[in-house]
C-alpha cells in the first residue's frame, strides 16, 4: 500500500512539474515579442452559445456564468489563430474576408497569436 501512495505521489509530481513547465514556456514564448500588422484572411467562424458551469466552493455550489462568444480564425503569413471580436464584427465577416491582423510570432515557438483584426 505505501509503494501505491509513492507512486501516485511521484506522478502527480511529474504532472504538477509539466503543468509549470508549460505555463513558463508559454508566458516566455509572449514576453517582449514585436506586435506586428499584416494582411490576413478569415478562413473560418466560431460562435460559442452562452451557458452556466458549476463549481464547488467548499461545500457551496456556485454557478459560474460564460457569455456568449464570436471568434474569427485568420491567417496571417501561412499561419492561422482565432481571436475573439464583437458580434457586429462576426456578422459582418464571412470565409475570405481580408482583414488587417495585429499579431505577434512567439519568440521561441514561432506561433502565431492574433491579438485583433480591422476591417
Amino acid at each position: 500500500m505505501d509503494k501505491l501512495f509513492v507512486f501516485v505521489g511521484i506522478v502527480l509530481g511529474l504532472i504538477v512539474v509539466a503543468v509549470v513547465v508549460l505555463l513558463v514556456v508559454m508566458a516566455g514564448d509572449n514576453i517582449g515579442a514585436t506586435t506586428k500588422e499584416a494582411a490576413g484572411v478569415v478562413v473560418a467562424k466560431k460562435h460559442y452559445n452562452a451557458y452556466t458551469s458549476f463549481i464547488m466552493v467548499g461545500k457551496v455550489l456556485v454557478p459560474q456564468f460564460h457569455p456568449e462568444r464570436w471568434e474569427l480564425c485568420v491567417q496571417v503569413a501561412g499561419a492561422s489563430d482565432c481571436v475573439g471580436v464583437s458580434k457586429e464584427k462576426y456578422d459582418s465577416a464571412s470565409d475570405g474576408t481580408q482583414v488587417s491582423a495585429t499579431y505577434i510570432l512567439g519568440n521561441w515557438t514561432g506561433s502565431l497569436y492574433v491579438r485583433s483584426v480591422q476591417f
